[in-house]
């Protein structure tokens, strides 16, 4: 999904209407942060948010709001001019061969399970806004020791190599990133996310690469 710089909701820029959509969409957020963000047209946001199907009150805290699938898409959402068709094609069929690249190395110890496409790709448009691709993963190593023992020599490497890590968290994904790094090879039109993403269960979709 990409938004254009001159876009607005309830007159405020909707790049900074998703700036603060992104900085509160694990946690949530009250109206007050709401009125702190946007001092003067708080209000008005509020309704368009709600009204639009941005967001939705929490089910499990009182006076709380959360991102819905569609707030989701636009805290992803990336603010620039749109892709020609040549160029997402382009990048989707570089995508599709660099998960068979993955798969066929033995230095990445994930694959590529299945990548599903979802968003303006799946119209007509001579333009897009960037190419939307759900990914999922699975360890290439089917016994639980011997994949673990592989995560903690790709760690111990990185170690050695000089990378740190900020958590423990970061540090156990590592060489899944890895994979995610390699396959988005620096492209500017590819957009992951993960198959439990919300957008997905109203999204059109096709899968277009797939090794069960």
């Amino acid at each position: 999904m990409r938004i254009n710089r001159s876009d607005t909701l309830a007159g405020v820029p909707l790049v900074a209407v998703r700036d603060f959509l992104r900085r509160f969409h694990v946690l949530g957020w009250a109206r007050d942060d709401l009125r702190h963000a946007f001092p003067t047209q708080w209000e008005a946001l509020f309704e368009a948010l709600r009204d639009e199907g941005y967001v939705r009150e929490s089910e499990d805290r009182r006076d709380q709001y959360e991102t819905t699938p569609k707030g989701g898409a636009l805290t992803k959402a990336l603010a620039g001019r749109p892709l020609r068709r040549a160029t997402a094609e382009h990048a989707l069929a570089g995508f599709i061969g660099r998960c068979g690249a993955v798969r066929d190395d033995p230095g990445f110890i994930y694959r590529v399970r299945r990548a599903i496409l979802f968003g303006s790709m799946l119209t007509d448009a001579a333009s897009v806004g960037d190419v939307d691709l759900a990914v999922a993963f699975a360890p290439k190593l089917a016994n639980r020791d011997e994949h673990h023992r592989a995560v903690d020599e790709q760690i111990e490497d990185a170690k050695i190599a000089g990378r740190r890590f900020s958590n423990l968290v970061v540090e156990l994904d590592y060489p899944r990133r890895r994979v995610e790094v390699f396959l988005k090879s620096h492209s500017h039109a590819l957009q992951f996310t993960t198959m439990d993403d919300g957008v997905l269960k109203t999204a059109a979709q096709r899968v277009v690469y797939e090794d069960l």
